[in-house]
């Protein structure tokens, strides 16, 4: 660190879970109330293992907020305080995290209103990141007595002897140090067998009586006099300047000019255009106080602690309709409606989570019990329309995962999670079973059900993206996961703001209901005032579809296409349908090769599973079919000339044309922008100044022909070709038969000599054969050191890239998939990329490549291995899919050989 941080607090939320934390802060703050600005130290753990956050990496800052002032009563449960309703609130946050330094330690200098002489703090510290998340917090609370501030951390505060004193001598602190005095001199007297440390913590109180009384004779306590009358000259001051003050900003074209006007300052709030920023004149000097905001939407803020009867007035007197996005604690006993039967006299807190559009469809509530058995978490759902709440369930296991290593089983993959468990899981702790839009989202899980089939998974992302699936059949099986799209409704043309305000700023996979025509621009037709419903799909830029259903019947499309994208003209729609089952498909419309001509339909859930130019999309995908053809084709054929055009929901784009005598289908052709560009430039693979490559007899160039005769090992090395095409240096650790293990028992003192910038490792053929009986194994086979993995697959695997680190901890590692199947392919091949995702390594899958399932892969083979020209061409597709890998992975590639 950069400088010596002396009386370091250190906060572990692991910890704090069970047991608190109590601080005498004497040596931190001036003793009379808390010096304004003085820093204090404090150390973020978590878990039992005392992990250092890593505040800098996670961009997370510190804040503080509470009331302070006088406190009615200690809550029954122990957790806090009911504050007079005088308390004032105070808050600082470290925006700019100018605090935030290594080792998990952030350095605050809080205002000295934190520290009141009279009442106490109480609120919660804690950790945010740069989009106003909080990270953890934890219940704070400040006491000064006598001038010596205390702190408590996690833990209820409860008045101490030196309070009772304290009353029954009218504050008069000089009487209650003479008390304090002649009991301790009892205590001592009395207790002379005590242990050691007892004598200590006795000896600790008479410093902190002496400590109180200096400050005492040093005049540095306040009086009660001279107290009222500083708040009162205080107060008159900020009354005064209030009322000089303008809460209507004043704008200016930028700094300059506010100087020239005011180059003595003025009271209120100042903006320059240029900037966005607002300034205050303080110390005779214009302040910038970045960025200016108006007030916000405060719906989204619905925090509520409702202790009586007397507080619970509607929307919260009823779960049912509390508002959306809101946090609601009650205190047991109260006349509340809807709770859960079962749940008993408890005190609780009820999550509300939904859109303030959608309202209560969609909506789920989560509700958490102060009961220490195992009924204390309950959620349920809101759904159809009028939206209507499911039953309460209880859940038994709610968990939240932070760390990879703290996840085990059944934990580790979302299908295997237990019946009526709530689990929140960080980014990217997970790497498989999750929605494809979930890797960089922090997401929580509910389980609902009780047998292996008919369980339902709902998950809730935190961008507030939501996905439902099911397993269903014998033996059960997870469906693919299914987007709930979003849907609003707007009555007033006071409601409607952006982007809802235009047709053509609608986003994607979204539908919106309109009112009595509230909207002019971009309308697609006249003289239709009843209302209507629009349909966006696609997410691109390009590609996207709108259709329109009126109150009338009447129905519109249109598609949005180009470079800038823009939108087509309205079309009218002579056969528009949505198909969200199976069982709604009837022909034509169970098969895209006979669509109608002029008809939009839109399939949900991949419906119908055939002639798709793609892998389904759960969100589901629309087609538009063009062109009537020859008038004298009958209705079940395919029809000469006509087009069709396929928008997923997650934006791609393909067409096809129907021609010929008997009219067919042309192959499905990808128009998406991301498709054509990608690969449209491809590196040199001459930036692998040197490389080595780990593999079996395919990367040896092993050959035996057709009648048995073995050539053995040859120069038609794939990787050979490579060097001598680019002229960079090979090395080959490459040995026919070769499988991890025994790569690991014969060759790792030979990797451990070799100094490469890139290692291949192209191992697999051979453990999948079930010949050689190699045991998989699992992620929990990698250990920290490497040298006790268990002989497995993943273990071995784990071994050699372990030893790739340790020699050469600045090299690049790519993994490949297993270029021929003999016969346990399809359990291997998953293994590689888990390990590749464990490791946080680029994997490249050679069934990407379409030769390698070819037919002409399988024909330039001779004794399970290529010939000279199957190598040849091998070598041509493995080095395509390492420039591939280059364009997919540029992040890891950026500074290779720097």
């Amino acid at each position: 660190m950069a400088k010596e941080i002396s009386n370091l607090i250190t906060f572990n939320t692991y910890k704090f879970e069970r047991g608190g934390l109590l601080v005498d802060m004497f040596n931190q703050f001036n003793a009379r109330v808390g010096d304004q600005g003085t820093e204090l130290a404090i150390q973020w753990e978590t878990s039992k293992t005392e992990t250092k956050i890593n505040l800098k990496e996670r961009g997370l800052h510190f804040f503080g907020t509470g009331s302070v002032g006088q406190y009615l009563e200690k809550l029954e449960d122990g957790t806090g305080f009911k504050m007079s309703a005088d308390a004032s609130t105070v808050e600082w946050e470290d925006k700019d995290e100018a605090g935030s330094l290594d080792d998990g330690i952030t350095v605050v200098k809080l205002p000295k209103q934190f520290f009141p002489q009279k009442g106490i703090f109480f609120g919660y510290f804690g950790l945010k990141d740069r989009q106003g998340n909080i990270f953890t917090s934890v219940n704070v609370w400040f006491r000064v007595l006598g001038g010596v501030p205390t702190m408590g951390a996690a833990i209820p505060y409860f008045v101490t002897k030196f309070d009772e004193v304290l009353e029954r001598c009218n504050g008069k602190i000089v009487d209650a140090l003479a008390e304090l005095r002649e009991k301790y001199q009892a205590e001592v007297k009395k207790n002379e067998d005590m242990s050691e440390e007892t004598r200590a913590a006795l000896s600790k109180l008479a410093d902190a009586v002496g400590a109180i009384q200096a400050q005492i004779d040093a005049g540095n306590v306040v009086t009660l006099v001279q107290h009222n009358k500083d708040i009162k000259s205080i107060s008159n001051m900020i009354t005064e300047k209030l009322a000089q003050m303008s809460m209507i900003p004043e704008a200016f074209e930028n700094l300059d000019s506010l100087k020239q006007t005011y180059p003595s300052g003025k009271t209120g709030i100042m903006v320059t255009i240029d900037t966005g920023h607002k300034w205050i004149w303080f110390n005779n000097v214009w302040n910038d106080c970045g960025i200016y905001q108006a007030a916000g939407d405060t719906s989204y803020n619905n925090n509520k602690f409702i202790a009586n009867n007397d507080d619970l007035r509607p929307p919260y007197d009823d779960l049912n309709s509390l508002p959306i996005n809101s946090t609601v604690t009650y205190v047991a006993g109260l006349e509340i409606q809807n709770i859960p039967s079962a749940m008993g006299n408890s005190n609780f807190t009820i999550h509300t989570y939904g859109t303030k559009q959608g309202g209560q469809i969609g909506a789920a509530q989560l509700l958490f019990t102060d009961s220490q058995d195992n009924d204390s978490c309950y959620y349920r759902t809101a759904w159809g329309s009028p939206a209507v709440w499911s039953e309460w369930q209880i859940s038994k296991d709610t968990k939240i995962f932070t760390e990879k290593k703290e996840i085990v089983a059944p934990y580790n993959s979302l299908d295997t999670l237990p019946a009526g468990s709530i689990v929140s899981y960080e980014p990217g702790l997970l790497d498989n079973d999750l929605p494809y839009t979930a890797a960089s989202q922090g997401y929580t899980v509910i389980t609902s059900g009780s047998g292996f089939a008919g369980k339902v998974q709902d998950v809730i992302l935190s961008n507030g993206t939501r996905y439902h699936r099911i397993s269903w059949g014998s033996p059960a099986t997870w469906s693919g996961w299914q987007a709930i799209s979003a849907s609003y409704v707007f009555v007033s043309k006071d409601d409607i703001k952006e982007p809802f305000d235009s047709l053509d700023t609608l986003p994607g996979n979204s539908t919106v209901t309109y009112v009595t025509g509230l909207l002019v621009a971009d309308f697609p037709f006249a003289g239709d005032s009843q209302g209507y419903t629009i349909t966006t799909n696609g997410n691109g830029f390009a590609g996207k579809v709108q259709t329109v259903t009126c109150t009338n019947k009447n129905r519109y499309y249109r598609l949005q296409w180009g470079s800038p994208a823009k939108w087509g003209k309205w079309q009218p729609v002579s056969s528009n349908h949505i198909f969200t089952g199976r069982n709604q498909l009837t022909a034509p419309y169970d098969n895209l090769d006979l669509l109608p001509s002029g008809s939009v339909v839109t399939y949900v859930s991949g419906l119908p599973n055939k002639e798709l130019p793609f892998e389904q999309d759960p969100n589901g995908y629309t087609i538009m079919t063009n062109g009537n053809g020859f008038t004298d084709t009958p209705d079940f054929e395919i029809k000469a000339g006509q087009v069709q055009i396929v928008v997923s929901a997650n934006g791609s784009l393909y067409h096809r044309i129907a021609w010929g005598s008997p009219a067919k289908w042309g192959d499905w052709q990808d128009d998406s922008y991301t498709s054509k560009m990608k690969y449209d430039n491809l590196p040199s693979l001459a930036i692998f100044n040197s490389f080595a490559v780990i593999g079996d007899s395919y990367s040896k160039g092993y050959i035996q022909k057709a009648d048995g005769t073995i050539l053995g090992e040859t120069n038609n090395k794939w990787g050979q070709f490579m060097a001598n095409q680019y002229g960079t240096t090979f090395t080959d650790l490459s040995v026919s038969g070769q499988n991890t293990r025994k790569f690991v028992d014969g060759y790792l003192d030979r990797l451990k000599q070799t100094k490469a910038e890139t290692y291949f490792i192209v191992l697999g053929i051979n453990d999948a054969s079930p010949d050689n009986n190699i045991e998989l194994g699992s992620l929990d086979d990698i250990k920290n050191d490497s040298s006790t993995n268990p002989q497995t697959f993943y273990g071995d695997y784990a071994r050699i890239i372990d030893t790739i680190k340790q020699t050469s901890p600045n090299s690049k590692i790519v993994l490949f998939t297993i270029m021929a199947d003999w016969g346990l392919r399809t359990k291997f091949d998953p293994a590689i990329k888990n390990i590749g995702k464990y490791y946080g390594l680029p994997v490249i899958n050679v069934l990407d490549d379409q030769y390698f399932s070819s037919p002409l892969f399988s024909t330039l083979q001779s004794g399970g291995h290529p010939t000279v020209p199957g190598y040849g061409i091998l070598a041509n597709h493995l080095m395509q899919l390492i420039q591939k890998c280059v364009v997919d992975n540029p992040d890891y590639f950026n500074f290779m050989g720097c």
